[in-house]
This record gives structure tokens, C-alpha cells and sequence, in this order.
């Protein structure tokens, strides 16, 4: 618990320098602690309820699971493709028990999870995921389908909308993932590719097959 109270202030700090454009010292906080993952999550978006803050959370197999997206899909697509017995059994927390009230976000996540649960590999998982809803938007227009997930220590990317970069701290062995160019080198993440981060490795690239 101690450790997992230090990451969030270490976490903290860190998200307070990057939302003043100081990436510096932001990774200067994060490159001393011994967290193998720092997620920092800033948006002007409004909130879908009082507890509808992203990143969503949930343990699950004895993970610390956290998820966000950009939103735009819509949410009863989701309640469909997620079906009605895996989402009784497995509801949305955030925003109530009714429909009407649920983030797409939290749907987009339960989704993710449920493709990752039968494939029994996260990779895997998350391609199947991202067929079957590339499969069921074939008729639908606009939607922007970007994700971020992590099981705590690799995070995986998925871009399929707006411009997601990439860079890697040589000294601190450190990759870093952002929507913003926060100052250096970075790197364009390519559309349709779903992107894997491993702590103090570089980045692997998946581009997915449209077939």
C-alpha cells in the first residue's frame, strides 16, 4: 500500500509538470521512482457523472487493469457487441446502474476485457476486439476508436483517430507515449496500429490487417 501511495503522488508531480509543458522534469520524477508505469491523464472534457473521472479502473486475475479513450463510437453499440449475459455479469461501477447513465469509455474497457478473457492473451484479445468492432462499424461514420490499457506494467496503444507520438529517453531507458509533442524528438504513432510499451524497452508496432 505504501508503494502504491508513493506511484500516485510520484504520479502526481509528474502530471502537474507535464500540463505546464515541463517534460524535463517530468520525467526526472518519474525516472527516480520504481514504478514501472506512470500514467498521466489530462483532459477539458466534461464529466459524465461526479465519479466518471478517466482513467477507468478494475482488478482483474490479480492485476490493476486501467483504460481511457477518446469517445465518438457510442455506447449502444458497445452494449451490443459486449452482449446481455457478460454484461450483467460485469457492469459498469462509474456512473450507476442505469444506461442511460454509463460512460462509453467503461463499455469501450468492459469490451476489451471480455475479448482479452476468451482469448487468454492481452494481445491477442485486443486484436479480436478491434476486428470485431472495426466489423461492426463498417456502416457507421466518424468515431474516434483511440485507447490506452495497461495491466500495470506494459501499456498497450491503439490508434484509429487523432495523432498519437511516441518517444524513448535514452539516459533513462524510458519510453514515453503522449498526445502531444511535449518538446524533443517524437515520433507519429501510424494508423491502425496497435502498439505495445515494455518498460525501459522501445516501443513494438502492430499494424493490423484491414482484412
Amino acid at each position: 500500500m505504501a508503494g502504491e501511495t508513493t506511484s500516485k503522488r510520484v504520479a502526481s508531480k509528474a502530471a502537474r509538470l507535464l500540463r505546464s509543458r515541463k517534460t524535463p522534469k517530468a520525467v526526472k520524477s518519474v525516472a527516480g521512482n520504481n514504478a514501472d508505469l506512470v500514467i498521466g491523464h489530462l483532459t477539458e472534457n466534461a464529466l459524465a457523472c461526479q465519479d466518471g473521472v478517466e482513467p477507468v479502473h478494475r482488478y482483474r486475475n490479480g492485476k490493476s487493469w486501467i483504460f481511457s479513450s477518446s469517445g465518438g463510437i457510442g455506447k449502444d453499440l458497445f452494449v451490443k457487441l459486449i452482449g446481455d449475459d457478460y454484461l450483467k455479469a460485469n457492469p459498469p461501477i462509474m456512473c450507476g446502474d442505469h444506461p442511460e447513465s454509463w460512460m462509453e469509455s467503461e463499455l469501450y474497457f468492459i469490451y476489451l476485457l471480455k475479448h482479452i478473457q476468451e482469448a487468454g492473451d492481452v494481445q491477442k484479445g485486443l486484436e479480436q476486439a478491434i476486428k470485431g468492432l472495426e466489423l461492426a462499424q463498417t456502416e457507421v461514420q466518424g468515431g474516434d476508436r483511440n485507447f490506452y490499457l495497461t495491466d500495470g506494467t506494459d501499456l498497450w496503444i491503439y490508434r484509429k483517430g487523432s495523432s498519437i507520438y511516441y518517444t524513448f529517453k535514452e539516459r533513462e531507458q524510458m519510453p514515453m507515449i503522449s498526445s502531444d509533442k511535449l518538446g524533443g524528438k517524437w515520433q507519429e504513432i501510424p494508423q491502425d496500429t496497435l502498439t505495445r510499451v515494455q518498460p525501459s524497452e522501445q516501443p513494438t508496432f502492430h499494424a493490423l490487417s484491414k482484412e
